[in-house]
């Protein structure tokens, strides 16, 4: 069953990825957990009361790929997202709904106006042309490109995109109404104006799209080595050298970079016996010592990952706690003098942590010092709040209270159970007392004579609370 229930139920596609279309957004989840409704992506539906029934969801897998057609409850266009498992993100490329293509060595997808690979990039090209098809492909002799051709057959359009496997690279895309390819790789191509006319311009293009590759090789280089292993295998193994490369430039957010190093190094060494040649110029060699390096990098990278883990855990439970305190702060007044102090000891405590997650390895600065600021201002405007309530001439009873009703039960004391209970009691009188004379203390108020009584008034209460 691919419904996952709970508090945020969502559907998943194969444990890979997960998608739920309620609560009034699309959203993509990389984690199965029903308890939050947060995902890596999200955006708006047009009926926020769907269930998750209601949304037609269809998926194809692709390597780390997964293309995801999805239409919400009410709504006639499909939406297409695509999701990279290595990188986790997704990008929404409505594009791939006219026409999608597998590029070679499974390297990615291209489709109407764009492309995404593999290894995360993703790009799309205004062509000024919809409902495009799919129409041909066309691979040159030396194995290492291909031109994809799309179709408009209504306005007679072509789309042409070259791709080089090695590279990994799309060129910008050619737009023209007609074109011809020659065994020599020579195109010609014409572009038809809006307007009748009688002389047509053609462009003529050198492409690499020669239909026999080897004619051009000198007698004497076709008894080397590389030529007689052959274009293909040799542009497959430097597509996969070359992918090896892009892995070196990823950081530590694409998904198990170091041992995707280790597993695809093994497998080029393996499979391609003629890199250590001198012919290969050794190649073999880095990447020998690229595998020994992703080997070694392992073990330590686990422990970073965990480190990272435990820091993000603790920084969201703060984060969380604080954002609920803050959201208390600001929804309700306190009734007496005991609500405010509550609310500054909570404030300090909260304050604490926040400057405590600085010591963590990898935290994130930005968030704290936000966090950090906003409960500052917080505390500044409850401090100030509190001290105008202390101008009240009874904002002290309930201490004033507390402390009699505790010395009365101290002469009725028969206990040792008891006599602790009074204790606890009269020391967390005390601490907030001493609060309140810290924060009265500190606080700039301009008339100095307000300060002096209130700080009077309350050093009253603490020795009628130690005498």
């Amino acid at each position: 069953d691919m419904h996952r229930s709970g508090e945020h139920p969502h559907i998943s596609v194969e444990d890979r990825v997960f998608v739920e279309t309620i609560g009034g957004d699309l959203t993509i989840k990389v984690e199965d957990n029903t308890a939050t409704g947060q995902g890596i992506y999200s955006e708006p539906v047009e009926d926020p009361d769907q269930t998750l029934d209601d949304a037609e969801v269809m998926y194809a897998i692709l390597g780390p790929l997964v293309l995801l057609r999805i239409l919400p409850y009410r709504e006639t266009k499909h939406r297409f997202l695509v999701f990279n498992g290595k990188t986790r993100e997704v990008h929404r490329l409505d594009g791939i709904g006219q026409s999608c293509v597998l590029l070679p060595e499974d390297q990615g997808i291209l489709f109407a106006n764009g492309y995404a690979l593999a290894t995360g990039e993703v790009k799309t090209f205004e062509t000024g042309h919809s409902g495009l098809r799919f129409e041909r492909r066309i691979i040159a002799g030396n194995g290492e490109d291909t031109m994809f051709v799309f179709y408009q057959r209504n306005s007679g359009h072509y789309v042409l995109f070259s791709y080089n496997v090695i590279a990994q690279t799309v060129e910008t895309p050619i737009v023209c109404n007609g074109f011809g390819l020659d065994a020599e790789g020579i195109m010609v191509l014409f572009q038809a104006p809006e307007q009748a006319q009688k002389h047509h311009a053609l462009q003529v293009w050198r492409t690499p799209y020669v239909l026999d590759s080897t004619t051009s090789v000198p007698q004497e280089k076709r008894d080397s080595l590389l030529f007689k292993i052959g274009n293909s295998t040799l542009v497959r193994g430097m597509a996969e050298a070359r992918e090896i490369l892009i892995l070196l430039g990823k950081g530590d957010t694409y998904a198990d970079v170091y041992l995707e190093l280790v597993r695809r190094t093994r497998e080029v060494l393996d499979g391609y016996f003629w890199l250590k040649e001198d012919a290969a110029r050794k190649l073999s060699e880095p990447l020998d010592a690229i595998h020994a390096a992703a080997n070694s990098a392992i073990d330590e990278f686990d422990k970073v990952v965990k480190l990272r883990q435990a820091t993000a855990s603790r920084t969201a439970e703060v984060q969380a706690a604080t954002e609920k305190l803050l959201t208390a702060v600001r929804g309700s007044a306190p009734d007496d003098i005991r609500g405010f102090v509550r609310h500054l000891a909570d404030l300090r405590l909260r304050r604490g942590e926040i400057i405590g997650l600085r010591e963590l390895r990898y935290s994130d600065n930005a968030l704290i010092e936000d966090l950090d600021k906003r409960v500052s201002e917080a505390t500044d405007a409850v401090s100030e709040k509190t001290v105008q309530f202390l101008l009240q001439e009874k904002a002290l009873d309930p201490y004033r209270l507390a402390i009699e009703t505790q010395r009365e039960s101290l002469a009725k004391i028969t206990k040792t159970a008891e006599a602790d209970e009074t204790g606890k009691g009269l020391d967390q009188a005390g601490s907030e007392l001493e609060l309140l004379i810290d924060i009265v203390g500190n606080l700039r108020i301009q008339d100095a004579t307000q300060t002096t009584a209130i700080i009077e008034s309350i050093s009253s209460l603490y020795a009628t609370l130690n005498g």
